[in-house]
């Protein structure tokens, strides 16, 4: 930004922008310009991105653009990614309010010493869990550098600024032919060229940074005294120096990673950034041998014990509910295996956790329940518990998964909220997989955990980890209701699981009543992994009966994600199985029992669904006339708030009743026309 333009935004200070009164300018670049901003109505700090639109609109249609950017980071809901709070034009300004990070960017950590190899793997690995993410979802960031890395009091770091992304899903592309846009130091040689991308110019840039963070140098530095084209034709043209060249102690492990991903042909790369994050596993474990930890990573990455894991996971593909005592001995055995890997088992780690333990003097009150707004801390209770945790200690989250809206963002809320309190946390995702919740469980404690707030997918898998934490009286919040609480406390909604069903079925059985004369044959996208969903599922299909009395129900199939949404619809139509109503326990299954919908050329007139959860973009879909005719709204910035709630009070010290019901909302409908 030049000083003419900055001064300009300068005297934005003290204005208002929307619900913000800029406070501060903290980052300026191009025609943007980042500042401290208050948001009076939420009492909070935020992060104001602000563009000049009459600087911007000299480089094309800057309303397009703007809509876009916004548009994609709104879409994407993960604990890495850093996330749209409210955005908008304003005479000539257009303004994004984000999270404010205090901790700077990754430029700025680097700036300060050479980083540790494990807080290299550990910012690295949090980066690429994000990045897979955006990637999963059909988007590429196309301008990644350490500038784009934010990173919060404790060190997490989020991705940021996906305003030069591309949707690679579609036929839209707002890019000029031959244009190059994004940061030269970090950027592709194809992207270079101005040809078309895929994933794998982001892994060049992610390259590009471990790489950086490494040696404290990017891959092609040039002489000031040089011009840009320079640093082009490095890209292009020559070999990078090898990492080790720059410092000899870099190990053969890091480097090989770091020169495949930045190779000059796509095809000479890691094929997605799972495979990047793979190859440095064995590092990462040696690492944690030493170390006696291993930094969090997301599950959808990187798998403990993947190759029984698989054999695990085949087997529950054809029988979800069949718990064979074989297949819990070849879980027992990857647990035993890893033990003599460098990875301490949950009774051993407990041991070191006792002294911490005993100062934890909460106490669940049996039988006793309470609702949402009646479980506040108090400052006292709040500073008490930042006392009671140790340096290391955290609260680990342990998510279902975080590829649906509704987890991710749960996911993404507690963190924040326990932050704001200041409560270290990490997040660990499961990834829908029932079996990985018990290493993860182990993990989670091995690196310190003094309290635990756990999305359960099997309880009869996770015994006698839970069974652990209730001998050893840790703080534990389940996000489930269930019989046996292991000590903990549960979140409810205060309609149960098969209520909500019953809900949403009843709401289906009017469309059936209204508009299909009746009648109609209906599929259920049910998750039978979990008994509470299970529960969930018997209400839609009670519910729609008890309404339309005379539809046929003519299945219940594996949804809960939207991979096996998409694939449990395929194999319907395949089979010529006829249906025209989709009932799904959540709204993900119903993302996929869409795409599949789509792929096979049929209509909202051919088929409609009702779900739970009404996400943002299950009401997105409902707007765009897009299959999904209801979707019962779950309270889940609610229950975010009420689970962080919980397990500060714990921590304190505090008396808590062992139930907690968190009130739920409407069946949300499209809007009239």
């Amino acid at each position: 930004m030049d000083d003419g333009l900055g001064k300009s935004m300068d005297r934005l200070i003290g204005k208002k922008l929307g619900d913000f009164t800029i406070i501060e300018r903290i980052g300026q670049g191009g025609s943007a310009a980042v500042y401290r901003a208050e948001q009076p109505s939420v009492k909070r700090d935020v992060a104001l991105k602000v563009i000049d639109v009459i600087a911007a609109s000299e480089h094309g249609d800057f309303y397009k653009r703007f809509e876009r950017e916004a548009a994609l980071i709104a879409s994407l809901e993960h604990t890495n990614i850093l996330t749209v709070h409210d955005y908008g034009i304003q005479g000539n300004w257009a303004y994004m309010a984000m999270r404010y990070m205090r901790g700077g960017t990754l430029k700025d950590l680097m700036k300060e010493n050479r980083l540790p190899l494990d807080r290299i793997l550990d910012i690295f690995v949090q980066i690429a869990s994000g990045l897979a993410h955006a990637h999963s979802k059909g988007i590429i960031h196309r301008d990644l550098k350490p500038a784009n890395i934010l990173l919060d009091e404790a060190g997490n770091a989020y991705l940021t600024d996906f305003g030069l992304a591309k949707i690679v899903k579609g036929d839209e592309d707002s890019t000029q032919s031959g244009q190059i846009v994004g940061t030269i130091t970090n950027m592709a040689p194809e992207q270079l060229r101005g040809e078309s991308l895929d994933h794998r110019a982001d892994i060049y840039g992610l390259g590009t940074i471990l790489y950086e963070m490494a040696t404290g140098e990017t891959p092609f530095a040039v002489d000031k005294s040089k011009d840009i084209v320079s640093l082009i034709y490095h890209h292009l043209e020559t070999d990078p120096t090898p990492p080790s060249t720059h410092d000899a102690s870099i190990v053969p492990e890091l480097e090989a990673t770091i020169m495949k991903a930045i190779a000059k042909r796509p095809d000479q790369r890691f094929n997605t950034i799972a495979e990047m994050v793979e190859s440095l596993t064995p590092l990462r474990a040696k690492l944690s041998t030493s170390a006696g930890s291993l930094p969090a990573v997301d599950g959808s990455l990187v798998e403990i014990a993947e190759h029984t894991n698989s054999l695990i996971r085949e087997k529950t593909k054809s029988s979800r509910l069949n718990l064979d005592p074989i297949w819990v001995t070849v879980v027992a055995a990857v647990i035993v295996i890893a033990l003599f890997a460098g990875v301490v088992v949950l009774n051993d780690v407990m041991t070191t956790a006792d002294d911490e333990s005993s100062r934890l003097t909460h106490t669940v009150l049996t039988g006793v329940s309470a609702t949402s707004s009646e479980i506040m801390p108090t400052t006292t209770q709040i500073e008490a518990a930042q006392n009671n945790l140790n340096d290391d200690g955290f609260v680990g989250i342990i998510a279902c998964t975080l590829e649906t809206e509704y987890h991710a963002t749960l996911s993404r809320e507690m963190r924040t909220f326990l932050l704001d309190a200041g409560i270290d946390n990490k997040v660990y995702d499961s990834d829908g997989e029932a079996y990985d919740q018990i290493p993860i469980l182990e993990q989670a404690m091995a690196e310190g955990a003094q309290g635990i707030i756990l999305c359960p997918l099997n309880y009869d898998l996770l015994d006698a980890p839970l069974q652990t934490i209730e001998d050893k009286q840790l703080p534990l919040v389940l996000i489930a209701r269930e019989e046996n609480l292991y000590g903990g406390v549960q979140l409810s909604s205060d309609d149960d699981n098969y209520n909500m069903g019953y809900t949403v079925g009843q709401y289906a059985g009017q469309l059936v009543q209204d508009e299909m004369n009746g009648t109609g044959q209906v599929i259920i996208l049910d998750f039978p992994e979990m008994d509470v969903i299970v529960e969930r599922a018997n209400g839609l299909e009670e519910g729609i009966l008890s309404v339309a009395s005379d539809v046929e129900i003519v299945g219940r199939y594996l949804g809960g994600i939207p991979d096996n949404g998409q694939e449990s619809v395929e194999n319907l139509l395949e089979d010529n199985i006829e249906f025209n109503m989709i009932l799904s326990i959540n709204d993900a299954g119903a993302y996929g029992a869409i795409e599949a919908l789509e792929d096979a050329d049929l209509t909202p007139d051919d088929v409609m669904i009702v779900s739970i959860d009404a996400e943002r973009q299950a009401v997105d879909y409902m707007r765009e006339g897009r299959f999904i005719r209801g979707s019962l709204s779950v309270g889940r910035e609610e229950m975010a708030q009420t689970a962080t709630n919980t397990i500060i009070q714990m921590l304190a010290g505090a008396d808590v009743p062992e139930s907690i019901l968190v009130e739920s909302g409407d069946v949300v409908t499209p809007e009239p026309e």
